[in-house]
Formats: structure tokens, C-alpha cells, sequence
């Protein structure tokens, strides 16, 4: 079982590497860089970034080196959890990352949860009641589930929950449970907030 683990661990890492690299040409595909981008917001706005303090930035973060160059750069610090500066929100990309994590584990363990109980289920009663209308039924539902984009199911629970129920369905928790004191009310309101993009994840892999 060991090994099993460690040949898969092993072989996400080129897969990681692959990834990483598609991203950062896809970043890089569009013409200038965030510091253009920067220097035109600026000046749209009254305000402006010198063309030498531009060029300073540039090369503090190896922004002026060939394309490979920034690439090199930019993954011999994930060994170290260097992911870079993040120049929109004024910080380190680490932490912005790190700030999210646990919830993102979080939130994927609950949807496996979801899958499995799902899943079995259907299964189970699938074979042993084989070309039922219960069978078509629930192969209809985890069909379904399968073919239906993610993002589709999170905008109709936007719309159903948020606009037709009235119900706060965008992000962790309910605006007044953001910084406030943690209570059995915030998790309950946390709990809330964490099921239905659980099941909407779930039903993906159903």
C-alpha cells in the first residue's frame, strides 16, 4: 500500500510540472505585464508609476528576464512555499494560499463524503434491481450529476438560493459572521454556507 502511495506521489509530480507550465505561458500570452497594466490603471485615474520605477520593479522580481528565465525562476521556490508576490493584493502569494487551504480541504472532503453517500447507494440498489425503474431512475440522477457542469449547479443555487429564497449563498459565511466571535450561531452559519457547494461538488463525481 506504501509503495502504491508513493509511485502515484511520484507520478503527479511531471503532471504538477506540466500544469504549472501551461499556466504561466497562458499568463503570459497577453501583451505587457501587470505592471503595464498598473502604469495605465494609474494614469486612467489621475495618478501614474514612472516608466524607472517600472523598470526597477521589473528587475527586483526577474520580470525582465526571458520567458524561461521568469518560469525558472518562479517554480525553484515552490520548494520552499515560495509562490511569488502577488502585486494585486500586496503580499506574498503564500499566505493568500495558506489563508484558504484548510477550507479548500475542507470543503473537498465533505464533497467526497457526499459522493460516497450518493454513490453506494445507487449502486448497490442498481444491481441488485437491474433495469428497475428505480435503476433507470437513479442512473438518471447520477448521470446527471455527471454530465452537468459544477459551475452550471453553483449558478442555479445562486439563483434559487440567493435570488428566490433570499438566502446569503457567496462565500464561507454570512456578511455579520465574518469578524465576528466564534459562536454555535457562526457555525452554524459556516455549516450552512459549506453544504450546498459539498453536494454541488459531489454530485460531479456521483
Amino acid at each position: 500500500m506504501l509503495s502504491y502511495v508513493i509511485r502515484r506521489v511520484l507520478a503527479m509530480v511531471p503532471m504538477l510540472f506540466v500544469i504549472s507550465f501551461i499556466s504561466f505561458t497562458i499568463i503570459q500570452l497577453p501583451p505587457g505585464d501587470f505592471l503595464t497594466t498598473l502604469q495605465a490603471v494609474q494614469g486612467a485615474s489621475g495618478g501614474g508609476m514612472s516608466d524607472e520605477t517600472a523598470d526597477l520593479l521589473r528587475e527586483r522580481y526577474g520580470m525582465d528576464q526571458p520567458f524561461f528565465g521568469q518560469y525558472l525562476t518562479w517554480i525553484s521556490g515552490f520548494p520552499r512555499g515560495d509562490f511569488g508576490y502577488s502585486f494585486e493584493w500586496k503580499t506574498e502569494v503564500w499566505p493568500l494560499i495558506d489563508d484558504r487551504i484548510s477550507y479548500t480541504i475542507i470543503l473537498g472532503t465533505c464533497s467526497i463524503f457526499v459522493m460516497l453517500v450518493l454513490a453506494i447507494p445507487i449502486g448497490i440498489y442498481s444491481a441488485t434491481h437491474q433495469y428497475s425503474i428505480g435503476d433507470f431512475a437513479l442512473s438518471a440522477v447520477a448521470f446527471f450529476g455527471l454530465s452537468v457542469p459544477g459551475f452550471l449547479l453553483a449558478l442555479l443555487w445562486i439563483y434559487v438560493g440567493g435570488i428566490l429564497l433570499g438566502l446569503d449563498v457567496i462565500g464561507a459565511q454570512s456578511t455579520e459572521f465574518i469578524n465576528a466571535e466564534p459562536s454555535v450561531a457562526s457555525a452554524w452559519d459556516w455549516f450552512l454556507h459549506l453544504w450546498p457547494p459539498a453536494i454541488i461538488l459531489g454530485m460531479a463525481s456521483t
